[in-house]
């Protein structure tokens, strides 16, 4: 989807923070560190000690690998396992997710998993070939809901940073809970909660719009 954007817009995937932050000075000169799409702040470790600043422009922000929230604007200093790279993820942010490949065309590009980093609203368009897809999510009282409009294909919603449902339903029917993340990767259809905070919801596209209600 992002690289449909660069080649109809002419903005590139890898983008210099001050593209993105254009009102917020401190990005101006900032050349170690850049956005990755909408949705992914990159920030390379470049010393021997493994030390270095990170900055988050005004918003809400996610650390990737430890779902820790921050509050921007605000200036941290990290110090990474060398194997973990220091990335962030701005709050609102719906990400499309292929399979994992080793190479392109190893594996169908099915199902696609929806990454829902969700503070209040959030939305994003897939670019899947001959079709657009839309894809919204949103807090409503004490419920998460989630659309996609029409698509064929199979979805793996993953909403971070959130308690065990009481129900997951699809255009009202409920779906099964799923005792491990081997039976629902196995099942068409059904859920599984994370105990890292993370539930997936997972169903097969119809054809036409469909609607996912995770009720607290």
């Amino acid at each position: 989807s992002q690289a449909y954007k660069a080649t109809k817009t002419g903005l590139p995937m890898m983008r210099a923070m001050v593209l993105e932050f254009q009102d917020d000075p401190n990005t101006y000169s900032m050349e170690d560190q850049y956005m990755f799409g909408d949705a992914f702040l990159v920030a390379p470790v470049y010393t021997p000690s493994n030390r270095r600043t990170v900055y988050l422009p005004e918003g809400t922000w996610f650390d990737y690998w430890t779902a820790k929230e921050y509050k921007g604007p605000i200036t941290l200093k990290v110090q990474p396992p060398l194997e973990v790279l220091p990335l962030y993820i701005k709050g609102n942010s719906i990400i499309p997710m292929g399979p994992d490949m080793t190479y392109v065309g190893e594996k169908p590009f099915n199902p696609i998993t929806l990454d829902v980093w969700l503070g209040s609203e959030g939305e994003c368009t897939i670019y899947d070939d001959d079709q657009i897809v839309q894809c919204r999510a949103r807090r409503k009282e004490d419920r998460v809901v989630v659309d996609v409009s029409a698509s064929k294909r199979t979805y793996i919603v993953k909403l971070n940073r959130t308690g065990t449902p009481a129900s997951v339903k699809l255009n009202g029917v409920e779906l099964s809970r799923k005792a491990s993340a081997v039976e629902l990767e196995t099942s068409e259809h059904g859920w599984y909660f994370d105990p890292a905070s993370v539930v997936y919801a997972k169903f097969k596209g119809s054809g036409d719009r469909c609607e996912l209600v995770l009720r607290a």
